[in-house]
């Protein structure tokens, strides 16, 4: 649940990043694959969260083993 909550707030706050450096979307809906057409090639830098959810899902993985 950690890493599902970590993944969404992230997507969130890239969304709300794009939102602020290109302005107000669109007023029509996008289809999924333009979004991932214009995403491909934007570099991503993981916060504290996303290496919090690394770290806990690296724990996790050593408890299987």
């Amino acid at each position: 649940m950690i890493v599902e909550d970590s993944l969404y707030t992230s997507l969130q706050d890239w969304a709300d990043g794009l939102y602020r450096v290109l302005g107000p979307a669109i007023p029509l809906p996008i289809h999924p694959q333009d979004i991932h057409t214009y995403t491909q090639g934007l570099r991503y830098f993981m916060g504290r969260p996303e290496e919090q959810s690394v770290e806990q899902f690296q724990k996790y993985l050593g408890q299987l083993s």
